[in-house]
């Protein structure tokens, strides 16, 4: 039951995306006018509006483990903010779309999605890139999406009729699930990583046992 709903944003921006701070207190979202909004859940108090720098949608925001920075993927930027400032620490330009970022477990690195069927992780604290997953590593995943498994463990989804889990280092697929008649554009792990579930265009979920080694 929500008895006390989230006040409209201003001006009626559309909402993008939207994640839950590590200590389950904050909420923000991203927005199609690049905003990223944080609020206080208790109180669903809006505290912070950090516009986007070039003003383009906010597709996803992710925040750091320990809840003192927060990820935006912003159209082709990636934008780190420190939290609750909302200094930018990084802007890093790209040209590419991004749909989805996260952050691996120990903070250390973010991962983006790409429209075009790339993956990119970049180290947090400087922002170099570490690796690219290129259009012709990934296949036929447009409007690719990756979820984080652990610190060197990613699975990836897409257009493609399949799910590819990967170590990301080393760039190698150790893994291929196989089975959806359409696009997989959501892939989730359990709590203790020995199953994958993933829901498709073609109408179904399945859940996918993790292969001995990789859980």
């Amino acid at each position: 039951k929500d008895s006390a709903p989230f006040p409209p944003t201003p001006g009626g921006n559309k909402l993008q995306s939207f994640a839950i701070s590590p200590d389950g207190k904050k909420a923000a979202a991203g927005s199609s006018s690049g905003v990223v909004y944080v609020w206080d859940i208790p109180s669903r108090k809006l505290e912070h509006q950090w516009p986007a720098d070039p003003p383009h949608a906010t597709y996803s925001v992710a925040w750091v483990p320990d809840g003192k920075q927060l990820v935006a993927g912003m159209h082709e930027t990636l934008t780190l903010f420190d939290y609750p400032s909302g200094k930018r620490v990084h802007r890093i330009y790209k040209f590419r779309t991004l749909i989805k970022v996260g952050v691996t477990k120990d903070g250390s690195k973010i991962v983006a999605s790409n429209w075009d069927a790339g993956i990119e992780v970049y180290d947090r604290q400087s922002g170099r890139m570490l690796k690219d997953f290129g259009a012709g590593m990934i296949g036929n995943q447009k409007a690719c999406n990756a979820t984080i498994l652990n610190n060197e463990r990613l699975v990836t989804c897409g257009r493609g009729h399949f799910i590819d889990l990967w170590d990301w280092p080393s760039a190698t697929r150790l893994a291929t699930f196989a089975g959806h008649q359409g696009p997989v554009f959501a892939v989730s792990a359990s709590a203790g990583e020995q199953y994958l579930v993933s829901s498709s265009e073609d109408s179904t979920v399945r859940v996918w046992k993790m292969p001995k080694g990789e859980r």
